[in-house]
C-alpha cells in the first residue's frame, strides 16, 4: 500500500476517534510496536504529541 492508500484506510476505519480514545493513556509511557510504513503515515498525519512516547519497537531493529 502507498501513503495515499494508508491514509483512505485510516479514515475508514475512523482512526482518528480511535486515537482520541487513546488520550486517556496521556499519563503512561507508551512503546509503539511496530514501525514500518502504516506508523509512518501515522506519525507523518495525525497528532501523537499527547502521549509519553518512550520507544518503537520493530522487527527491523532486532541485531542478529
Amino acid at each position: 500500500m502507498n501513503e495515499q492508500e494508508i491514509l483512505v484506510y485510516l479514515k475508514g476505519i475512523k482512526f482518528e476517534k480511535q486515537l482520541e480514545k487513546l488520550y486517556k493513556l496521556k499519563d503512561k509511557k507508551i512503546v509503539f510496536y511496530g514501525a514500518g510504513e502504516f506508523f509512518e503515515v501515522i506519525k507523518n498525519n495525525y497528532d501523537l504529541s499527547g502521549f509519553n512516547v518512550i520507544g518503537l519497537c520493530d522487527k527491523r531493529f532486532y541485531l542478529e
